[in-house]
């Protein structure tokens, strides 16, 4: 594990407002001009991470990874010695006031009380409804909120959930049809998967609307425009390799998310190394112009760092199926078989390749590489 640093110890040469926007089940494909056109055009004047891979299929190692900026399969270590995120404590030393926002359920595996544990006052998660309408009522909150607040640099988390199964949104969001009309899980199981994958677009079309009508609105508020990091907690999978939903393994579709930064000072581009998750922190810091080596404090770099050849690792979380996975490689295997003798080597799309076990004769110490510090 890193050492870690006190969180007084991390200086911020600059300080705009931060809006960091979390969509659950947010694959990365779902970033298109067509289902998500407003971002999509924002993200025309900001950073675009094309191979951006949640670390885990499931909320409650994502978001550990996110926070802490350590690898997923840390989190019983972290977490059982009390250890808080350094971010929290960060922004508060340079002066932030933190809300947190979180339409999508933040409870499992108790994570108020150990990612949120250090700010739970903070922390606003008991809206009314499901999906699209808890989301209504934490935007109408977060804009309450950020009404309110003083000249002081606000640090702003959205966590939507309206993408989430069985992916609810109002009628001016149905853009695609015919859609399933969201009945039981059973009915989904035995469904087209079209109609499932279409209703979910529409669900992202609403929380796209929703977000681009927030950050409008912010701007005007607080006259500037705030920094944005945008990324889904993981993706989701629509019988693409069998199943409805997220947590049943490390398919490209489930872990594959996208990753936008917006800014005045944010590199302008599509980049095309692979991240992760666990670098979300070192990348804010970095913005930020805190000048600690990553390596003192996360498992992760900078999104703009990203060397050649690079692995990430992400897990299902639930059970020990893990991927590494590279710009042109995934190694998929079982993590309790310690001679890795059931590895599936694909291309990160899931694909065969013919010649997978050169492939992976070849890049191993790459990919040994990420099971102890991914750079």
């Amino acid at each position: 594990l890193p050492l870690g640093i006190p969180a007084g110890t991390v200086r911020f040469t600059r300080r705009p407002d931060i809006v960091l926007v979390l969509i659950e089940s947010l694959r990365a494909d779902f970033f298109d001009s067509l289902t998500m056109p407003r971002l999509v055009r924002r993200a025309e004047q900001g950073s675009v991470f094309a191979r951006h891979y949640a670390s885990a299929s499931s909320t409650h190692y994502t978001l550990f990874s996110l926070f802490f900026g350590l690898q997923s399969q840390k989190m019983d270590a972290i977490v059982g010695s009390g250890r808080a995120p350094l971010l929290f404590g960060a922004l508060k030393a340079n002066g932030y006031r933190s809300r947190l926002l979180a339409a999508s359920s933040v409870d499992w595996m108790g994570m108020k009380a150990t990612v949120f544990g250090d700010v739970q006052g903070d922390l606003d998660t008991d809206f009314p409804g499901i999906g699209a309408r808890r989301d209504s009522a934490m935007v109408v909150r977060a804009e309450a909120w950020v009404a309110a607040a003083d000249t002081a640099p606000v640090f702003v988390m959205l966590f939507f959930d309206g993408t989430h199964f069985n992916y609810t949104y109002p009628p001016r969001a149905a853009r695609f049809a015919p859609v399933w009309d969201a009945g039981s899980t059973i009915e989904a199981s035995r469904i087209a998967p079209e109609l499932i994958l279409r209703r979910a677009r529409n669900s992202a079309y609403e929380v796209d609307w929703k977000l681009d009508d927030f950050l409008t609105w912010f701007a005007q508020r607080r006259g500037k425009a705030p920094l944005v990091m945008v990324t889904g907690d993981h993706g989701e999978e629509f019988k693409e390799h069998g199943h409805i939903g997220h947590g049943s393994g490390v398919t490209n579709e489930q872990i594959h998310v996208p990753m936008v930064v917006l800014g005045d000072r944010v590199p302008r581009g599509r980049f095309e190394g692979v991240t992760s998750h666990i670098d979300l922190v070192p990348t804010l810091f970095g913005l930020l112009g805190d000048r600690h080596q990553p390596q003192v404090y996360a498992d992760g770099i900078p999104m703009y760092e990203v060397p050649a050849g690079r692995f990430v690792l992400s897990t299902v979380g639930g059970e020990p199926r893990w991927c590494a996975v590279g710009a042109d490689l995934k190694a998929t295997f079982y993590g309790l078989d310690a001679g890795l003798g059931g590895v599936t080597v694909t291309d990160p799309q899931d694909r065969p390749l013919p010649d997978g076990d050169a492939r992976f004769a070849a890049r191993a110490a790459d990919i040994l590489r990420a099971f102890v510090r991914p750079h």
